[in-house]
């Protein structure tokens, strides 16, 4: 299982109107802010006898690409703000299943190499 995304740009706009009024948004706000030279995540994963283990092994790899970064304190706090909402859709404790029906554990091995 591998994911590799090409190099990664993006850009903050202090003042951005609705989108419907200008459908190519680049064209005006195309000052770079951020960008990251690609992205490569693999999981090696070794399979056990179903239906009892699903997964003894995964070995992940993480290779973030070189990283660089222009924003001013306004678009840092932007930034953050995005990152923040983002990070909570995966800590959504009140939306979460109750313990009673969630699926049990399959606790296997792990490793991040990065």
């Amino acid at each position: 299982m591998s994911l590799n995304a090409e190099p990664i740009s993006g850009s903050i706009a202090d003042d951005f109107p609705d989108i419907s009024l200008n459908p190519n948004p680049r064209s005006k706000y195309g000052c770079e802010s951020l960008f990251i030279d690609g992205v490569d995540i693999v999981a090696n994963r070794l399979f056990g006898p179903q239906p009892k283990t699903s997964t003894y092994l995964c070995i992940w790899e993480i290779h973030v690409g070189c990283i660089k970064s222009c924003l001013s304190t306004p678009q840092l706090n932007v930034f953050l703000a995005a990152l923040k909402s983002f990070d909570s859709g995966f800590d959504d404790v009140l939306d979460a299943p109750a313990k009673e029906v969630s699926l049990p554990l399959d606790p296997d091995g792990e490793f991040l190499f990065a």
